[in-house]
Formats: C-alpha cells, structure tokens, sequence
C-alpha cells in the first residue's frame, strides 16, 4: 500500500515529468519559429502539418519574444519551483498555483487564437495547452493532497 507521502511524490515526480515534457515542446516550437524566421523548414514541421502558424502571424511574438522562448523559460520556471520545494516551504504551493493558473490562462489565449483568430491546427501547440492543462490538474491535486497530510499530521 502507497503512503500518503508517496502518493505527493508521485504527484511531483508527475509535474515534472510534463515540465520536460513542456521543455522539449516549446524547444520545437523555438525551432519552428527560428526557421521560419530564417526561411527554411523546420525538421519538427512537415509541410501541411500547420505548426508554422504562430510563425505566420503576428502571435508568434510576445513583447518581441518568441512564443517558444517564453515556453521554455515557464517550463524550467515550473520545474526549479518543484525541485527546490523544501527551501521555499512556506510559499511553495503559492508558486506552483500561481505557475499553473498562469499556464492555463496562456493555454485559454492560445485555444481563441488557434480556433477563432488563425483557424487552423498546431499540433505542438495542442501539446502545449494539454500539457499545461496536464500540469495545473496535478499541481492542484498535489496541493490539495499536501494540505490534507499537513492536517492529519498536526492531529
């Protein structure tokens, strides 16, 4: 029988699982746009497959920044947040909610644009809003699950 500590283990060991997950995602899409900017083809990118459309249009930037560059520093964000967990204990579940609220409302940004404003499929940018989505679930499983056993060891 799993303790109730393995079971947050789990959960974090989870959360960083689609953090990498994340990682690698926005590298691609890091990739994607570079080429694009530089007028070739990605390797990631097939032709007709649609994941040049953030590169087409003027969502692929933010503030300047590439959309997969700001994946890539969110991602690592999330995951350092995990990973130094026992030095920040008193704000930890804080950051990490705030992190996944800020993930789903990004993924919220990305849904409208790629269904109503550039109407057309991005598979690396479906991977992105479910792994966001992915993350936030585990994130407030987690949180809810470590209130509990802080609780019940306090009894």
């Amino acid at each position: 029988m799993e303790t109730k500590k393995g079971k947050i283990s789990l959960l974090l060991t989870i959360i960083v699982t689609f953090g990498f997950l994340g990682l690698v995602d926005s590298a691609i899409l890091l990739d994607i746009h570079n080429n694009q900017v530089a007028g070739k083809v990605s390797l990631f990118c097939h032709v007709g497959a649609g994941c040049d459309v953030f590169t087409q249009t003027g969502f692929s930037l933010v503030l300047g920044v590439p959309i997969g560059t700001i994946g890539l520093v969110f991602y690592l964000l999330f995951i350092i947040v995990v990973m130094l967990k026992k030095y920040w204990i008193s704000y930890y579940k804080t950051k990490l909610i705030a992190l996944s609220i800020i993930g789903v409302l990004m993924s919220a940004i990305m849904i409208y644009v790629l269904l109503f404003v550039v109407k057309r499929y991005c598979s690396y940018c479906w991977y992105a809003i479910i792994i966001n989505l992915f993350i936030a679930f585990f994130a407030f499983l987690y949180c809810k699950r470590e209130i509990k056993t802080i609780t019940k060891d306090v009894e």
